[in-house]
């Protein structure tokens, strides 16, 4: 939305005629944005825990996810550190909610009814929407609900990781000039921002060293075979005697007749 010269259009059918001119901006935007992704977008996560778990081990610095109220579940869930925050874009974001259909040649139609009337029960939608569980905000019109009801969703767990549902727009930090410019629509803020300490909320450093440690330990047998190998071509071997390094046994290799020749 953000980089459609009209928006309006997206509300439209899209047809041959418009397609092209109507995407041109945002795959401008994407060529400019793509050496600043994950692998320089040559590879893209293989699905949304694959991208979290690379926001988690310090990879990326930010991820997207239909669910506002994720980045409060993984931190809740461990899956995410705490310094994780979430924002939106300033005109709109897209985002998801669960749906529930009843085929037209269902076999239990009423049985389905039933399932659908208790997806929508506030005392269900309260507990998906609880950051302990699922997080998904809900489908309700909280106005129109008993005070009771209403109370149940105030009562919910609140996380400063979880974007407000009322607010739209965010203070931005500093952007990318390459997808900042007017053309784009001043699109680079909403993009690079990483809400309090993304950047510095890396991985300890003891973890930086096992990678390190694991080769090391796979190399010692590696090196003592070699080092087994080369010390009796230098005269060591105590269990014949040679106790000292020197030159003797290729003196001695020379003076074969032929030696070379069979070696060649």
């Amino acid at each position: 939305m953000n980089c459609a010269p009209d928006p309006a259009v997206l509300q439209m059918p899209a047809t041959d005629e418009n397609f092209a001119a109507t995407t041109a901006p945002l795959w401008a935007w994407y060529d400019a944005l793509r050496p600043h992704l994950w692998r320089q977008g040559r590879q893209l996560p293989d699905n949304g825990p694959a991208q979290r778990q690379l926001l988690n081990d310090g990879e990326i610095d930010m991820m997207v996810s239909f669910n506002p109220a994720e980045a409060a579940v993984s931190i809740q869930s461990g899956t995410l550190p705490a310094s994780a925050r979430t924002f939106v874009f300033a005109k709109g974001t897209i985002g998801n909610t669960s749906f529930v259909a009843i085929p037209f040649n269902a076999a239990s139609k009423e049985g389905a009814m039933v399932v659908a009337d208790f997806l929508l029960e506030p005392v269900t939608q309260a507990y998906a929407q609880d950051i302990e569980h699922l997080g998904n905000f809900t489908v309700l019109d909280l106005s129109r609900l008993s005070a009771g009801d209403r109370q149940r969703f105030l009562d919910l767990p609140k996380s400063r990781s979880a974007a407000d549902q009322r607010r739209t727009r965010h203070r931005v930090a500093g952007a990318a000039s390459v997808v900042d410019d007017a053309h784009r629509g001043r699109v680079g803020a909403p993009v690079h921002e990483v809400m309090t300490a993304s950047r510095t909320a890396r991985r300890p450093i003891w973890l930086a060293v096992i990678p390190a440690i694991t080769v090391g330990v796979l190399l010692l047998p590696i090196g003592a075979g070699l080092l087994g190998t080369l010390l009796p071509a230098f005269g060591y071997l105590p269990a014949i005697g040679g106790r000292a390094l020197d030159l003797a046994p290729w003196r001695h290799a020379r003076r074969v007749s032929g030696l070379r020749h069979r070696a060649l």
